[in-house]
């Protein structure tokens, strides 16, 4: 694997780890509570995190099937990411994309989350252990705000969309009985 990739995968790994082990004292009902009917609970904002890796995975290994279908990635993709990482670090509410909205259970237990975050993670590994390096500067991901991005682009999206999410999980678990 490219270290550049590594290092991101490496960073994200750790995040997750953190943020798993500061949720592991807290009861599934904490874990589950919503603090009203338009906000989601602890595990369903995870369980959001977690999709919002997991299906622009799938997108990117269907894209990569046929990389002569790859366009190289510009500087406008640069700006784009750019832009989307510093307002992923404000505090401002984003619409998660329907396609990640679908499906979220009312229930959840955090030992499946993990696992199926875990498995997320191992076919994340393997799929840039495996991407030719001739890819890497190719638009590979569709991202619903600011269109086609490469793989680093994405690994960062993918890094900052979980650091916008970290203070909403703590502040949901902060008076866990």
């Amino acid at each position: 694997m490219d270290k550049h990739l590594h290092s991101y995968f490496e960073r994200l790994e750790s995040s997750k780890n953190k943020l798993l082990s500061l949720v592991e004292g807290a009861s599934h009902e904490k874990l589950n509570a919503k603090p009203n009917d338009q906000k989601w609970s602890a595990l369903q904002v995870l369980y959001h995190m977690k999709e919002a890796e997991k299906l622009p995975l799938a997108y990117m290994k269907k894209k990569t099937l046929d990389p002569d279908a790859l366009y190289p990635s510009t500087m406008k993709q640069k700006f784009r990411s750019y832009l989307l990482r510093i307002f992923l670090f404000l505090p401002v509410k984003f619409e998660a994309p329907r396609v990640v909205k679908e499906g979220m259970p009312e229930e959840i237990t955090l030992e499946e989350l993990k696992t199926d975050w875990d498995n997320v993670r191992e076919d994340m590994h393997e799929f840039l252990d495996n991407l030719a390096p001739a890819l890497h500067n190719k638009k590979i991901f569709k991202h619903p705000r600011i269109g086609m991005i490469n793989i680093r682009q994405t690994m960062e999206f993918f890094q900052s969309h979980f650091d916008h999410h970290v203070p909403q999980v703590k502040s949901l678990i902060k008076n866990k009985p």
